[in-house]
């Protein structure tokens, strides 16, 4: 194999070409090798790819070392560790997503700190965020997203019933699994990140000062963009409306040509009729999108559930399967996953693994070796 990566002058590309294709390294672990950097292990972890990068860290794709079990392995950056505030609000994350048990949001797994860097297990979600299918389609069909809505609003009143705020949710936030939007997806919500208990939020907290927004302007109620203590369940209503708004029109329910006039839309103004880009969307869910973007928090549906008896109309909902997902979610809320799955044979596993990792990186060594000694022959010659 390293003779006819010299033979055809490519360095170690066929080489790297086969290891992936034999599925013995992912293509980040190659691009990583190349870039000279060898260890992928963290914690009980193998890292096998990046699946996003924020302020706060890194999530990568990883798998277990002991069950095979792939995971979402989000680890704080060196940066952010180093801040007390910022390690304080990852923490508080940590918890957020260890106390909600919901088929609709993303469940923690397991939690640590490594080299003085706390670490989140998650379960590893297949599937886009919603940001990603309003890229590419622009204006999504009218039941699909109001399917994906309504599974959203499902995951907000699990949040709510365990006493927390998400404060952030958006398109980027909602991951979304399926293939086909004729066919209904399966919807979880992301990242507690900037999440707090309700009660935090009427008396304030150290994480969240006075005179201090969080979250997402284009997302952000009202309420939240003037005083975030004045934040509850309500908040998050308005941020699916406006995340619903723009999943069918491809825009902004309030826009503006800078920050501030965005702000003053929000604060002083009414969002653009969906009707003006979406005349095929009924009038009882136009009505609907304007309520859960309405100003005042009392004029908004009263909590969640509220919001997804009333997409239940719209959604596209196979009959035959509503009573069978009704048990799904039971069962999930009350016998949620193990935190390991175990395997028979992990030790061989492991050791496979080991055998396999251990021999690309000696083709991958003895290829440059070979390689460098072909070019200094053919100088010589």
């Amino acid at each position: 194999m390293a003779e006819q990566i010299v033979a055809q002058g490519g360095g170690g590309t066929v080489l790297s070409g086969e290891l992936v294709r034999r599925q013995w390294l992912t293509a980040w672990q190659v691009r990583q090798l190349q870039d000279g950097h060898t260890r992928f292990r963290c914690a009980d972890y193998t890292l096998l790819d990046v699946l996003g990068r924020g302020n706060m860290g890194i999530v990568y794709k990883a798998r277990h070392l002991s069950n095979g079990r792939v995971v979402a392995f989000k680890v704080m950056s060196r940066r952010a560790a180093a801040s007390d505030r910022q390690s304080a609000r990852f923490r508080r994350e940590i918890r957020l997503a260890r106390a909600i048990r919901s088929p609709h949001v993303v469940r923690a797994l397991d939690s640590g700190r490594i080299a003085g860097r706390d670490f989140l297990i998650m379960e590893f979600i297949r599937g886009r965020t919603l940001d990603w299918w309003i890229g590419v389609n622009r204006r999504l069909p009218i039941r699909w997203v109001c399917e994906c809505a309504r599974q959203v609003a499902i995951g907000l009143q699990h949040v709510h019933e365990s006493g927390l705020i998400h404060r952030d949710i958006k398109p980027s936030n909602i991951m979304v699994s399926g293939h086909a939007l004729d066919r209904r997806p399966r919807v979880r919500i992301l990242d507690l990140g900037l999440g707090r208990f309700s009660g935090q939020c009427a008396r304030g907290d150290d994480l969240t000062r006075d005179g201090h927004t969080v979250g997402t302007l284009d997302y952000m109620a009202p309420e939240q963009l003037q005083d975030n203590r004045l934040v509850d369940i309500r908040s998050d209503i308005y941020a699916l409306g406006c995340t619903l708004f723009e999943a069918l029109t491809g825009r902004q329910p309030f826009e503006g040509r800078d920050l501030g006039e965005k702000i003053l839309a929000k604060l002083t103004g009414e969002p653009i009729p969906v009707e003006s880009f979406r005349e095929d969307a009924p009038g009882e869910l136009r009505d609907l999108i304007i309520q859960m973007m309405c100003r005042s928090p009392e004029g908004r549906p009263a909590n969640p559930q509220n919001v997804a008896e009333a997409f239940r109309e719209f959604s596209i909902r196979e009959h035959v399967n509503s009573g069978r997902e009704k048990k799904s979610q039971c069962d999930a809320a009350r016998h949620p996953l193990p935190k390991s799955i175990p395997h028979s044979n992990h030790f061989g596993r492991q050791l496979a693994r080991t055998v396999k990792m251990s021999m690309a990186r000696f083709l991958c060594l003895f290829a440059r070796v070979r390689f460098v000694c072909w070019r200094r022959l053919r100088t010589s010659e």
